[in-house]
């Protein structure tokens, strides 16, 4: 998928991305805090100030003496997973055709599937741990084991995609899709049984861990997407 070639530069009070448009040398820089206001700069000259806001600006300027549309918005990094996407930050068009490194990037999306893995990952093991203490006075060790492959076994595999992800992030995004998914159906099956047992379930928890369960399956999804649309 064509991207719009960019560099970018982060400081700790300053972010910047530099490209070259035709015959522009663009600019767009924002101070690293909430409140500061997205320049942009054309050949070294303020074109505009915009607010960090998730609506879509759109600035037009002219470059090979043809008018072009810039859109740009900001998504701001929350505690909790974004449902689509766990991305933020800068997103930048210019004439439907993403931005290098921003969050239009089509390429940054299937990088932070890296991301969604290791979440994923940090999940099962936080459910082996578990399912160990819980079995720990029934079973004997070698018993507990066993009966937690089917959380080891995808742990260990999409570990080891993770740290191959440059070379096979298509096969790791769909086993990451398969596993989360059948992860998922486990877990609300688990708490089917509590609730049906009059087991206490605390509410807030069960909203969290759904959050980056469906975010991890919908990154997950959108960047198996793209990677088909690069392979044609």
């Amino acid at each position: 998928m064509q991207v719009v070639a960019s560099k970018k530069s982060i400081s700790k009070e300053k972010s910047c991305y530099e490209f070259q448009f035709h015959d522009k040398y663009i600019q767009i820089l924002y101070e690293n805090n909430s409140k500061s206001l997205i320049e942009i700069y054309i050949n070294n000259s303020l074109l505009s100030k915009i607010k960090k806001t998730s609506q879509v600006h759109k600035i037009e300027f002219i470059a090979n003496d043809n008018t072009h549309i810039m859109e740009i918005s900001f998504k701001e990094s929350r505690i909790l997973p974004v449902i689509n996407s766990f991305l933020f930050g800068l997103n930048v068009k210019i004439d439907e055709v993403p931005l290098e490194n921003t969050i239009a990037d089509p390429n940054e999306v299937i990088k932070n599937t890296k991301l969604a893995g290791i979440a994923f990952l940090a999940l099962l093991v936080l459910k082996i741990i578990v399912s160990f203490i819980q079995n720990r006075s029934i079973v004997s060790l070698f018993a507990n084991i066993i009966g937690n492959l089917i959380y080891i076994i995808p742990l260990i595999m999409i570990a080891y995609f993770i740290t191959a992800w440059k070379k096979k992030s298509f096969i790791g995004s769909i086993l990451l899709l398969i596993f989360s998914i059948l992860e998922t159906i486990d877990y609300f099956f688990g708490i089917s049984l509590q609730m049906q047992s009059g087991g206490y379930i605390l509410g807030y928890s069960v909203v969290i861990y759904t959050a980056i369960r469906i975010s991890i399956i919908i990154v997950t999804i959108n960047a198996i997407k793209i990677q088909r649309i690069n392979k044609k």
